[in-house]
């Protein structure tokens, strides 16, 4: 331990003196450029080119690394010089350059109000000038002064970002500053809703330009193309992207904030593949990276995310201590408490603490009412109380919060949480037996949810065209590059006469040529558009006719359906009716007995498929009716009405007809025995038959109050037909089967029972317990 504590300090001490050396090389540098400036300077006297020179010092002052106090007044004795010698010679580009520099030097010095008042002035004089990079510098500038928090002021920070970017283009293409540029304009695309398509065709562009000019640290723009693919559900491209820029930071040893970035995204991806363990990895590593930054803030915000993941897990006493932990921590932001809160009435709902879901909901409400919350905060909240109330069972509150639910989304436009207050409300009036109310919610529910998958698939496309149109226009531009600079080296060839005219020539045919593409480019535009919009029409057409006849399909296949339940139950009968006259005609004791037991089996599958025909839906077998019926035909068949007295406990409980069928043909071999061996002269003979179901596990118990099954019976190898059918129908369901001798033979079949089609998450009601003779 100890050596490996000195190999520790000694690599700090070792990777501080490379950070200090490169510091100290980078200000050696820097100063050296600042002596250059200086000694170009002195050698002018034209005031015109003076101010220019005074410029590009006060840029150079502001923009290096490691900036001072006096770095600062340097830069602002520069500019004044420079803005009170343009303003006498009224040079308005050296002027917006100056008013552009100020306001970067207010903002340096946190004067954000005075700062702007220059980048105002930038802007309203830059229609006067051409110059692409001092545009460009003035649009810049002028973005930084709006909020990503609002969602006004990024609309206003993206367009003064596309402007400048435009601009960059211009003067700096395939650089390292345009490709800086277009990554964060991709940033901001993604943090506005609907420009999805416009954030990845800047993202791919930008990473293109890195690649041009062999830039090694792409983890952040692979993360930011791998969160984008992920938002327009093209999940498992994002999550290629996200695993890159993970690859990406450990080969480069990254621990800086951005790999923090990086893992809570991946966390993201795996969350939307319904991988929740990798999502809590993922987490995990976020909030650890935060907390080696001292990001706090940070940290608390991804530790709520983490505390969401155990939840997912159904690991609630995790997050439940995660929660506490972090609360007692006392996190300064009344956000992050207000999240942590919501998490706690998330994680007592889950666990049935309803009481405790209360008070925690009571805390969040207190938190919330104290400050304005974005609208991701409120949606939340919403969503954590309309599952506690649900629970509780108060379908008035339900109902208010499903209402507000909508009012948040009605102002972002969040299709998927449209979908989810549908779903809400479809949940809350079928828990209230309004089914008619929440049919219509269902159907809306399934509207909102099949646009969202088209919405989702046209964003998919556009990213596709915009992507293949980027490449295009990136070859053109390099084409277009290489023939100017072979006409630039044959231009140099000639003598200065003829480069004038030569140039005057091709630059009025390269205009001529740009135009005349320009018109075809835009002219085929339209055609294209057009005929897209024809074929969509024609496709929507055709879509429309398709579910049509599937509608048709699904209706006569449900009528065929039933016709087919139908005719098996009456052939089913004609078998009976013909062992009836086959009864009839034999005087032989143990053939009529084989024949009544071949016919109680026969009818134990006829009313499964009576059952099936006189339901609406015909997803399954309502087993409590079934019992009782089959109990009615078997002691009618024996004869044995008030005689045996019949116990049904039964929970109403709908089985596939897959499972019935065994289950009714065990339960008419459990009924015939206990009928034919559990009569005794000594005692009232009794049948008790239990139907229960503990979770997703069914159990089925017949009990009689006879002798119990004979020791010299082998069950392993049983040789009466019953016994084999139980034993084979039984392994049919995959359950198990167990013959119990208690006051009487106790038959015990428990098996899995298989989710129908549509079948709701409602909790089983109470067996009711039903005694007749």
């Amino acid at each position: 331990m100890i050596s490996f504590f000195r190999k520790c300090c000694a690599f700090k001490f070792f990777f501080w003196i490379i950070l200090k050396s490169n510091f100290v090389y980078a200000q050696k540098t820097q100063d050296q450029a600042a002596h250059k400036l200086l000694v170009e300077r002195s050698a002018l006297w034209d005031k015109a080119k003076i101010a220019s020179k005074d410029l590009e010092l006060a840029q150079h002052y502001i923009d290096k690394a490691g900036e001072s106090k006096e770095d600062i007044l340097l830069a602002q004795k520069y500019c004044s010089e420079a803005l009170k010698t343009s303003r006498e010679k009224n040079l308005l580009l050296q002027t917006i350059r100056g008013y552009t520099i100020q306001a970067q030097i207010k903002r340096e010095k946190g004067d954000q109000k005075s700062g702007n008042q220059f980048a105002d002035l930038a802007v309203s004089q830059a229609s006067k000038i051409t110059d692409p990079a001092t545009l460009a510098s003035v649009y810049f500038e002028k973005s930084s002064y709006y909020e990503i928090s609002n969602d006004a002021d990024l609309k206003t920070k993206i367009k003064f970002y596309e402007l400048a970017c435009n601009h960059l283009k211009k003067c700096n293409p395939n650089t390292l500053k345009l490709a800086d540029a277009l990554k964060y304009l991709g940033d901001l695309y993604g943090l506005n809703r609907g420009k999805d398509a416009a954030a990845l065709a800047c993202l791919f562009e930008s990473l293109a330009i890195y690649k041009a000019n062999h830039y090694k640290q792409l983890h952040d723009i692979y993360d930011l193309i791998g969160y984008d693919l992920a938002r327009m559900e093209r999940r498992r491209e994002g999550l290629k992207y996200t695993l890159m820029a993970v690859r990406t930071a450990e080969e480069l040893r990254d621990s800086s904030m951005t790999v923090c970035t990086i893992y809570n995204r991946l966390s993201y991806a795996y969350n939307n593949l319904n991988q929740d363990a990798k999502a809590t990895a993922a987490m995990e590593k976020a909030v650890m990276y935060a907390r080696h930054n001292r990001q706090n803030s940070m940290a608390d915000l991804l530790t709520s995310n983490l505390a969401v993941t155990y939840i997912h897990l159904k690991q609630y006493d995790r997050a439940l201590e995660l929660t506490q932990k972090a609360l007692a921590a006392g996190p300064e932001d009344p956000k992050i408490r207000l999240l942590f809160k919501i998490d706690q009435v998330r994680i007592y709902t889950a666990m049935g603490k309803l009481k405790s879901a209360s008070l925690a909901y009571r805390n969040a409400q207190q938190l919330s009412s104290a400050a304005v919350h974005s609208v991701i905060i409120q949606e939340l909240m919403c969503e954590a109380g309309i599952k506690l109330f649900m629970s509780l069972k108060n379908y008035k509150k339900v109902d208010s919060l499903i209402n507000n639910y909508r009012g948040i989304n009605a102002k972002t436009g969040n299709f998927m949480a449209m979908a989810h207050a549908e779903q809400y409300a479809y949940q809350s009036d079928s828990l209230q037996q309004r089914f008619k109310e929440a049919f219509f919610h269902h159907q809306a529910y399934t509207r909102l949810n099949d646009s969202l998958v088209n919405r989702n698939h046209d964003k998919e496309t556009a990213a596709l065209q915009l992507q293949f149109e980027t490449e295009k226009k990136d070859r053109d531009i390099a084409l277009k590059a290489k023939d100017i600079q072979m006409l630039t080296k044959q231009a140099d060839l000639k003598n200065a006469d003829l480069r004038n005219q030569t140039l005057i020539r091709n630059l009025s045919m390269l205009a001529v040529a740009m135009l005349l593409g320009l018109s075809v480019m835009i002219y085929s535009r339209y055609r294209l558009k057009r005929r897209a919009i024809s074929e969509l029409e024609a496709q929507k057409k055709e879509i429309n006719a398709q579910n049509e006849f599937l509608r048709q399909l699904v209706t006569e296949r449900e009528w065929l359906v039933k016709e087919v339940h139908h005719r098996v139950k009456n052939n089913l009968q004609i078998v009976v009716s013909l062992l009836n006259s086959q009864s009839g005609f034999t005087d032989n004791v143990l053939a009529k007995e084989l024949i009544r037991e071949s016919k109680n089996r026969i009818n134990s599958i006829s009313i499964i498929h009576q059952r099936l025909y006189q339901t609406e839906d015909m997803i399954g077998v309502d087993m409590a009716q079934y019992i009782r019926e089959l109990v009615e035909i078997t002691s009618c068949s024996f004869g044995v009405e008030g005689i045996i007295n019949f116990t049904l406990e039964l929970i109403p409980l709908t089985l596939d007809v897959s499972q019935a069928v065994p289950v009714g043909l065990i339960l008419n071999e459990a009924l015939t025995n206990a009928v034919k061996y559990a009569t005794l002269p000594d005692r009232q003979p009794s049948i008790r038959i239990v139907l229960s179901k503990n979770e997703n596990l069914v159990n089925l118990t017949v009990a009689d109050n006879g002798n119990g099954l004979p020791e010299h019976i082998d069950l392993k190898k049983p040789n009466s037909l019953g016994l084999i059918l139980m034993s084979g129908l039984s392994k049919q369901l995959g359950g198990c089967l167990l013959y119990q001798n208690k006051k009487g033979l106790e038959l015990s079949l428990e098996f899995k029972r298989s989710k129908l089609l549509g079948e709701p998450l409602i909790k089983m009601p109470e067996r009711k317990k039903e005694v007749f003779a």
